[in-house]
């Protein structure tokens, strides 16, 4: 009775863990995981919404630098840890993820796409996928839904800070006081 009562605890567990992850959102067209938004940015030109761009994006890998038409593209490494199938034990991976900003006078796009998970014990594959590409024997539903839930929490945070990158105002001109305007 009591290995029925832990069989059925655990399997409610992953249960719970996989519905959590399932908020990821979907791309119509393209059917992959997508965080995108056309962001107004009024009285801001192409140029400096780009140079903001191209500042924020140094922490991640340069894909694409396109200054004419205002296009910037990196790829993104977010560490991960999640449940080994050895339970008590974890492995260690990473989220991959291409983020491409696009600008024009008044507004920016960023879309946040390719999202991969890969690891030296398995690599998870797309994360749009239900099962990992590995196999759920070398990376567990419950690992699966943990890479996936990370990934949920965390690219919010990264448009967070690019919102805040792309409002901060422009530096005064060196060598101006207040009254010299």
């Amino acid at each position: 009775m009591k290995l029925k009562l832990i069989f059925t605890s655990v399997a409610l567990i992953i249960a719970g863990l996989q519905a959590l992850a399932q908020d990821l959102p979907i791309d119509a067209e393209t059917q992959k995981i997508s965080f995108n938004e056309v962001v107004p940015a009024d009285g801001v030109t192409k140029d400096e919404l780009y140079k903001r761009a191209a500042e924020w994006s140094k922490k991640y890998t340069k894909v694409l630098d396109n200054k004419a038409e205002g296009k910037f593209t990196s790829k993104a490494i977010l560490k991960s840890k999640y449940p080994a199938p050895m339970k008590g034990y974890f492995h260690d991976g990473e989220i991959n993820a291409v983020i491409s900003i696009a600008c024009k006078e008044g507004k920016y796009r960023y879309e946040i796409t390719d999202i991969t998970h890969t690891s030296t014990r398995g690599n998870g594959g797309k994360l749009e996928n239900k099962m990992p590409e590995c196999g759920k024997y070398t990376l567990t539903l419950e690992g699966w839904a943990a890479i996936r839930n990370q990934a949920k929490t965390e690219f919010p945070k990264i448009v967070e800070s690019l919102k805040a990158a792309m409002t901060k105002a422009a530096p005064a001109p060196a060598g101006k006081s207040k009254e010299d305007w």
